[in-house]
C-alpha cells in the first residue's frame, strides 16, 4: 500500500521526504480519467472472444464477450429455439428441425423399423424401446418421459449457485502511480456479466465511498498517540470502515458494475481491510439463501491498515515515505495483518470461504535494514538486517485462513496480469453440479451431455467429465475446469 494519502502537516515534519511529500501532492490535485482507453473497447476484445461469442457494450460503456446464440446440440450454427430450460420437455428434434442424418417425423427409412417398435415384436431385455415412456411405476416419483424426446438446458439447483461477495479495493494506490482500477473493473465486469445466472455476486467496497461520518471512538484512539485533532480526522475519514453497496443476487451484474463505475478510488484513500470482511461477512449471513456455499473474493492491492490500536512508534508502517508512521504519529498507516487473518479465519470458521488476489506490483526494493533497524519503503520490516517485503507472505497468511491449505492466493505481480488473475479467481466458484432431477434415474444410462455443443464423456470414476446420480449431475477434472474459465457456457444434456 503504497502513498494512500497525505496529511499537510507531514510535509512539514521532515525536510528528509519533502521531494517525495510534493510529489505525491501534486498527483493527488490531478483528475483521474479511469474510463478504459479507446484501444482497449471492443475494437481490441473482439479478436480474443471465444467461439460462440462477439463483443458487446454494455450500458456503461464496459466492453465483454457475451453469447451470440446457444449451439445446436451437435455443433452447427446457432439455431433459434434450440433448446428449452431444464425441466421443459420438447417432443421428437431440436428447435421444430430435424437433426442431421434424422429422418423427419412419421418417415421410415426404406428397410428399417419404426421408431417405438421393436424387429419381430421382441424389446431386449433390460432395454426401452425408443420412444416408449419411463412411467412413474419405472421410476418412482418421477414423471412420465420419453428417452428421444427431450433436449434440455442444465441450470444449478438453488443449493448450488454460490453467494459470492466480491470485496474490491478502491484505495488511492489503485490510480495513484498506475491505473489499475480500469482493468480490474473490466475483469469483474466480464466475469459477473457472464456467470450471473449461475452465481449469485455482491459487492463490497472499501473504504465507504459513501460515508462522511467520523468515528469518535477511532479520533480518540489516533489522538492518544500524540497526532492533533485536525489530521486525526482527516485519517479516520481516509479509514472509513467497508460498505456493501450490492446484495448477493443473481442476474445482478449490471448492479455491480454501476457500482464500481460510480465509485472509483480517490486521493485520501487508505486500506481498511478488516472492516471490509467484516461487513461482506455480516452480509453473507444475513441473505436468505438456499446456497451451500458462502465465499469472499478479496480483490487488493495493498496488505490491511487502518488500526489505530497500532503503536506508531513500533509498528510496520505501510507508506513509501521513510518514519512516517513514527514521526508523525500515524498509527492508521501500521501494518495491520494479524487483526485482519484472524477476522478471515472468524470467517471461516462461520463457513464463509475467502479467496485473495493480492497485487503485489511495484514492493520495494529489499535491502540491509538502515538506522535503529529500520526500512525506508513501505511494508518491510528489518529481519536479521535485512529489509523484507512482507506482502507476500500476508497475503499467504490470509488466503490459508481463508482455507487454501497451502497458502495460495492469486498472485498479481504487473498490470498485465490484473485482469486475468481477477476473472480467474472469481470463475473458480462457478458451479460444477447441475440439477436432473426431472430427469428419471432409469435414463442416466441412455444420457448424452454436452457443453457447448461438443460431447462430454461419462466417467463413472469421477476423474474427468460427468456422473450423475439422484438428481445431480456433475462434472469432474478437466471438464469442470472448461465451465470454470470465466465465460458463458451452454451446458445441455437429451437422451439417445
Amino acid at each position: 500500500m503504497k502513498a494512500k494519502y497525505i496529511t499537510k502537516r507531514w510535509i512539514l515534519s521532515s525536510l528528509f521526504v519533502i521531494s517525495t511529500s510534493l510529489l505525491i501532492a501534486s498527483a493527488c490535485d490531478e483528475v483521474v480519467n479511469i474510463s478504459p482507453p479507446e484501444e482497449e473497447g471492443c475494437e481490441a476484445l473482439a479478436e480474443s472472444c471465444p467461439t460462440g461469442t462477439q463483443c458487446d457494450v454494455d450500458a456503461l460503456g464496459n466492453a465483454f464477450c457475451a453469447p451470440i446464440a446457444d449451439p445446436p446440440i451437435g455443433g452447427g450454427p446457432p439455431t433459434a429455439g434450440a433448446s428449452v430450460e431444464a425441466g421443459q420437455m420438447t417432443g421428437g428434434s431440436v428447435g421444430g428441425e430435424t437433426p442431421a442424418g434424422e429422418t423427419p417425423a412419421g418417415e421410415t427409412p426404406a428397410g428399417e423399423t419404426p421408431a417405438g417398435e421393436i424387429s419381430a415384436g421382441e424389446t431386449p431385455a433390460g432395454e426401452t424401446p425408443a420412444g416408449e415412456m419411463i412411467s412413474a411405476g419405472d421410476d418412482a416419483g418421477t414423471e412420465a418421459v420419453a428417452c428421444g424426446t427431450f433436449n434440455t438446458i442444465l441450470k444449478p439447483a438453488a443449493a448450488n449457485i454460490p453467494d459470492v461477495m466480491l470485496v474490491v479495493d478502491r484505495s488511492y494506490s489503485m490510480i495513484n502511480t498506475e491505473d489499475r482500477w480500469s482493468p480490474a473493473l473490466r475483469a469483474i465486469s466480464q466475469v459477473t456479466q457472464a456467470l450471473e445466472a449461475e452465481v449469485s455476486f455482491g459487492l463490497t467496497l472499501f473504504p465507504d465511498p459513501t460515508s462522511n461520518n467520523v468515528d469518535s471512538t477511532e479520533v480518540n484512539m489516533c489522538q492518544s498517540w500524540g497526532r492533533d485533532l485536525y489530521n486525526c480526522q482527516e485519517d479516520v475519514s481516509a479509514c472509513s470502515p467497508g460498505r456493501v453497496l450490492v446484495q448477493t443476487e443473481v442476474n445482478n451484474s449490471f448492479s455491480v458494475r454501476e457500482a464500481l463505475n460510480n465509485y472509483p478510488p480517490v486521493p485520501n484513500q487508505a486500506t481498511p481491510t478488516y472492516s471490509a470482511l467484516q461487513a461482506a461477512s455480516e452480509a453473507l449471513l444475513m441473505e436468505q439463501s438456499d446456497s451451500a456455499e458462502k465465499v469472499v473474493i478479496l480483490v487488493t492491492d495493498g496488505m490491511p491498515g487502518c488500526n489505530f490500536q497500532n503503536n506508531p512508534t513500533t509498528c510496520t508502517c505501510l507508506t513509501s515515505a521513510p518514519f512516517f508512521c513514527e514521526f508523525d504519529n500515524f498509527a492508521g498507516m501500521c501494518l495491520d495483518d494479524n487483526r485482519t487473518v484472524q477476522e478471515v479465519t472468524r470467517l471461516t470458521g462461520l463457513g464463509i470461504k475467502t479467496i485473495v488476489v493480492g497485487m503485489t506490483i511495484g514492493l520495494p526494493t529489499e535491502g540491509p535494514c538502515i538506522s535503529n533497524n529500520e526500512c525506508a519503503s513501505g511494508g518491510q520490516a528489518c529481519m536479521n538486517g535485512g529489509c523484507v517485503n512482507l506482502a507476500p507472505s500476508v497475503l499467504s497468511n490470509m488466503a490459508r485462513a481463508g482455507g487454501d491449505p497451502n497458502g495460495q492466493y492469486y498472485s498479481v505481480d504487473n498490470l498485465n496480469e490484473i485482469e486475468a488473475q481477477i476473472t480467474r479467481a472469481t470463475a473458480s466458484v462457478a458451479p460444477c453440479v447441475f440439477d436432473i432431477a426431472d430427469i428419471p434415474e432409469a435414463l442416466y444410462d441412455r444420457l448424452v451431455v454436452y457443453l457447448d455443443g461438443d460431447v462430454v464423456p461419462k466417467d463413472e470414476n469421477r476423474m474427468n467429465g460427468w456422473w450423475a446420480e439422484r438428481g445431480v449431475l456433475e462434472f469432474y477434472g478437466n471438464t469442470c475446469d472448461s465451465v470454470r474459465d470465466g465465460m458463458s457456457h451452454r451446458i445441455a444434456a437429451r437422451c439417445e
